[in-house]
């Protein structure tokens, strides 16, 4: 498995995605659910410590409105992951 390559894929809502999008808020916590192949994978990278791409897409939909930035840091806390970029 190349984590590297992975994309993990989440939503964000509109009082967020702007401030997330253009690095006012380079990080987004997430309820960690291990049911989610997601978070499986992103257990994977931490422990491997090699990450791979955020991809953010706007909540509102229809919305196409997306960026896309490399994995810098992962960290668990309580069920929260904190993913930065």
């Amino acid at each position: 498995m190349k984590l590297e390559k992975e994309i993990i894929k989440f939503k964000s809502i509109d009082r967020y995605y702007l401030d997330e999008r253009n690095g006012l808020k380079p990080h987004t916590e997430r309820e960690v659910d291990l049911t989610e192949e997601k978070h499986r994978l992103l257990v994977a990278m931490a422990v491997m410590k090699r990450y791979g791409c955020i991809e953010i897409h706007r909540e509102v939909m229809p919305s196409k409105d997306k960026f896309k930035r490399k994995i810098k840091h992962i960290t668990f806390w309580k069920n929260l992951v904190i993913i930065s970029w």
